[in-house]
């Protein structure tokens, strides 16, 4: 039996709809044993010699240490490097996965570098194996010195299955998942705005910032299986050969 520490936001307490909890419950389902890390805890204890003791300990005896990153600015970057070290001398694998493009792409993911600076900065981006959903930059990568595999998105498990049509949602023949909001360099924002003059009331967006409120699991399923067209967007699109958004899956 397989054991994974698993740093992001996975675990009790996090986003139960987070990417990272459904690499977990994949995980899972094969048999495997993951062990979590929030990784506002990891940030906060790999500054603490004590704890990093700690969690050299832990990583070491597992067989495989994963980084889904949720935070974009680390205060200890060497700390985390001496921890990934450690395991490459011990024979443990270390890997991230995430589904965002950073190439490209200016915001921050909060306060730290902008997303184009992460894979030279960032130390999810010093394991052994990188996976994300970019295929396109395969040569920034290298040039940064990651070690690079694209991966495209794929669906959670438990959530392949139909669903019945839900009434509420009778009448709307086109539909928008998603916030209005983006990044600056993709206007998700006319893409919504010609959607609604377009359509009128057979269109809606569902969001949290709608009447709505944010729909996810089953509901969302429901919502699928009632709506005829449902309208997605990819950053970049028209121009990326390889990175498909997982909004489409």
């Amino acid at each position: 039996m397989l054991t994974v520490v698993y740093i992001g936001n996975v675990g009790p307490g996090s986003a139960g709809h987070s990417t990272e909890n459904d690499i977990r419950r994949a995980f899972e389902a094969l048999g495997w044993i993951v062990d979590p890390i929030p990784e506002k805890q990891f940030i906060r204890d790999i500054q603490r010699p004590q704890h990093w003791e700690a969690l050299r300990a832990q990583f070491v005896a597992a067989d495989l240490v994963l980084h889904t990153l949720t935070q974009g600015s680390y205060p200890a970057v060497d700390e985390v490097l001496g921890l990934w070290q450690s395991c490459r001398n011990a024979g443990v694998p270390t890997a991230s996965i995430h589904l965002d493009r950073f190439y490209g792409l200016s915001s921050a993911k909060d306060t730290g570098p902008q997303r184009c600076d992460l894979p030279r900065l960032h130390p999810m981006f010093r394991v052994q194996y990188c996976f994300t959903a970019d295929g396109d930059n395969q040569e920034q990568y290298e040039r940064d010195g990651v070690n690079h595999h694209w991966l495209p998105p794929a669906v959670c498990h438990e959530e392949c299955y139909d669903a019945e049509a839900d009434p509420k949602w009778a009448g709307i023949e086109v539909a928008f998942v998603g916030a209005r909001g983006y990044h600056p360099e993709h206007p998700r924002d006319k893409l919504v705005d010609h959607l609604a003059g377009r359509f009128g009331d057979v269109y809606t967006r569902v969001a949290g910032d709608t009447e709505w409120g944010t729909v996810r699991g089953h509901d969302l399923n429901r919502l699928y299986a009632s709506v005829p067209v449902f309208v997605g967007d990819s950053c970049f699109a028209g121009t990326s050969i390889r990175y498909t958004s997982d909004r489409f899956f």
